[in-house]
């Protein structure tokens, strides 16, 4: 009787510890997974490249080729920047033109990032660059209602319908995998345009 009580308490030493084993196994199993998925879910996110396109916001009135914001056009580009104030944005492009700028620079003060300059009739330059560059970074483009439509169909080869020329709160935001497959998502933001 006593060996088999021996046998007994051996044999239950023996699972115990067996299951202790597998509970170890178990846990640094479901450690290896999470941290992998970790690390591959912050790959991916790099191998994505997001665009987010805005059309400057409301000029001023006037007879100048170049125009300035207006109050109510400030007051959007203010808002453009809360918005994207935590959007870790790597690059900021903008035209030639005060409206493009102007639209861009509470952002670019914000986040400390400059604004770099390119002609608004250089799409295919602007396009070119952001796939050289940029690739797996946030870049905020500011356009204006004819080149934006040009672009977003130059990086994602995707078409847009013609953005009118009273409407200032579209957000677009162009997603590109590394396989250059593209997903655009269109948004509003701010007050409604007049």
């Amino acid at each position: 009787m006593k060996d088999k009580i021996r046998n007994f308490r051996i044999v239950k030493k023996i699972i115990v510890k067996s299951n202790l084993v597998m509970l170890l196994l178990a846990f640094i199993a479901c450690y290896v997974y999470l941290n992998n998925s970790v690390v591959l879910s912050q790959t991916a996110k790099s191998e994505i490249t997001t665009i987010i396109l805005v059309r400057h916001a409301e000029k001023a009135k006037s007879n100048d080729n170049n125009p300035n914001l207006s109050e109510i056009g400030q007051q959007r580009a203010k808002k453009l920047a809360k918005t994207l104030k935590n959007a870790s944005i790597n690059a900021i492009y903008a035209t030639e033109f005060a409206r493009t700028q102007e639209t861009a620079k509470p952002l670019s003060e914000i986040i400390n990032i400059p604004i770099k300059i390119i002609e608004a009739n250089s799409t295919d330059k602007l396009g070119n660059e952001i796939q050289d560059k940029h690739k797996g970074e946030n870049i905020l483009v500011v356009g204006h209602s004819n080149t934006l439509p040009s672009i977003i169909e130059k990086l994602g080869n995707i078409k847009i319908q013609e953005i009118n020329e009273n409407e200032y709160n579209n957000l677009f935001i162009l997603n590109i995998s590394k396989n250059d497959r593209a997903k655009l998502l269109s948004l509003k933001y701010g007050k409604e345009s007049k």
